[in-house]
């Protein structure tokens, strides 16, 4: 096998700040209902249960696609490299076999570059409860 033909371990992505899982999804015709169910019903406290996802969102599309878009805030982008997430990867249970036959996923691991919101005024001091 040529060198650069050869199978390479993925970088170890960082620790040290936050991160974001982003998935963007189409669902084919006629399982649009299959992945809200998915979703609901399973996806989101399977992936809640794994240890440094701190939350997860999902929207809906207002304009233009893919549909549909979930976020999972991490503790560090490391989190998807780590057992506890790739177990579930390598083991999916039926439902999640089946949306994964039926709706197009495109998948991103980001890690967080500007710490807190720069436009607005930011987190409360330390101990206070509201800004009065």
């Amino acid at each position: 096998m040529n060198p650069s033909e050869q199978a390479t371990e993925p970088a170890a992505y960082p620790t040290d700040r936050r991160g974001l899982l982003v998935v963007m999804m189409e669902p084919e015709e006629g399982y649009e209902e299959l992945l809200n169910r998915w979703y609901d019903e399973e996806h989101l406290a399977e992936r809640g249960a794994i240890p440094g996802v701190l939350s997860a969102r999902r929207y809906v599309a207002v304009e233009g696609q893919p549909k549909y878009l979930a976020m999972y805030e991490l503790d560090n982008p490391a989190v998807v490299q780590q057992e506890p997430y790739l177990e579930k990867k390598r083991n999916p249970t039926p439902m999640t076999q089946e949306v994964e036959a039926h709706v197009r996923m495109i998948r991103g691991v980001y890690a967080e570059i500007t710490p807190k919101f720069a436009g607005g005024p930011g987190p409360l001091p330390d101990g206070a409860a509201s800004r009065e």
